[in-house]
């Protein structure tokens, strides 16, 4: 079987939007860091504590 971490390249109408297995399309650094914050957020206002057992890389 087969998942996406096997993909290299992907060209679309003869454009590169998958390069090394990156997306070239959006900052994906900045989309992890929009998500960790927007998940912080969340968290924050729910007045839960944060008992995560895992890292979050």
């Amino acid at each position: 079987s087969a998942d996406g971490r096997g993909v290299h390249t992907v060209l679309i109408d003869g454009k590169v939007v998958v390069e090394n297995g990156h997306c070239t399309t959006i900052d994906e650094d900045k989309l992890w860091a929009d998500a960790q914050q927007m998940g912080e957020s969340i968290t924050s206002r729910s007045g839960l504590p944060d008992k995560s057992k895992f890292p979050m890389l």
